[in-house]
């Protein structure tokens, strides 16, 4: 007598075995039909109102590669000697070590930065572009103390008020607490990362790009600065030796 099971029988069992589970399925829903559509009504709901009161926000990220190059000691000391300044000598500079996350995380960098236009067609600064994206002049119009809106103007021949300074330096504490993320990946690495996350694409885009420009634009003064100061001091010091040869040649030449 043979032990094998014929494959018709085996399809039976699958087919009785699946039938068997979708009955236990169905009853199961139709008693629990009430509690699934309440669960899925809450679900929903919270989904919801998680999405209306989380507002989209927009990341900008630059990253770029500081050079961070070592002078030796006795180079440093031999340039000194002539009155030549090459840097590295007194520790590390401002744009070099940590010192590039802090400065590029520094206020008078942001805020320089948020007084810079955001279009060409108007006199309207990145500060105007975010009191209007996060809406704080409504804000500042129902205060009583401000009670009117404000506006920060790229291009004016006077400085700003004291209430317009007041409300640019909350404008740049909310950036450098809530918006801005500078740091770098890797702690041995010379990748610095710049991110800027906001509720505007391009406010992001522009304040991230502007920010590195900045920052760039501080380097090549700084550094072009110390190169001119060495210039200087190498004309003086050659006008003092060609006064000195002139006055030796005139006198030679009074002898003759």
């Amino acid at each position: 007598m043979s032990n094998e099971i014929s494959p018709n029988i085996l399809g039976n069992i699958s087919s009785n075995e699946i039938f068997v589970k979708l009955k236990v399925y169905l009853y199961l829903i139709k008693r629990l039909w009430l509690k699934i559509f309440v669960i899925a009504i809450v679900g929903g709901c919270i989904g919801f109102f998680y999405a209306y009161l989380t507002s989209v926000k927009y990341t900008a990220e630059v990253s770029f590669v500081v050079e961070e190059g070592k002078s030796s000691g006795g180079l440093v000391s031999l340039a000194g000697q002539f009155g030549l300044d090459i840097g590295g000598g007194s520790g590390a500079g401002l744009f070099s070590g940590d010192n590039i996350l802090m400065f590029l995380k520094s206020y008078s960098l942001t805020k320089e930065v948020l007084q810079s236009p955001y279009d060409s067609l108007r006199n309207y600064s990145l500060a105007d572009q975010y009191a209007d994206v996060y809406k704080l002049r409504p804000k500042w119009a129902k205060n009583e103390k401000i009670n009117k809106e404000i506006f920060f103007p790229v291009i004016t021949s006077l400085p700003y008020t004291r209430l317009q300074d007041s409300l640019l330096q909350t404008i740049i504490r909310l950036v450098l607490k809530n918006e801005l993320l500078v740091d770098r990946p890797e702690k041995k690495a010379s990748f610095i990362s710049v991110q800027i996350k906001t509720k505007d694409e391009l406010l992001s885009k522009i304040f991230c790009e502007r920010l590195v420009q900045k920052a760039t634009e501080r380097y090549i003064q700084a550094k072009t600065k110390r190169q001119k100061t060495n210039v200087d001091r190498l004309q003086k010091r050659a006008d003092s030796i060609g006064i000195i040869l002139n006055n030796r040649t005139y006198t030679n030449a009074s002898d003759l």
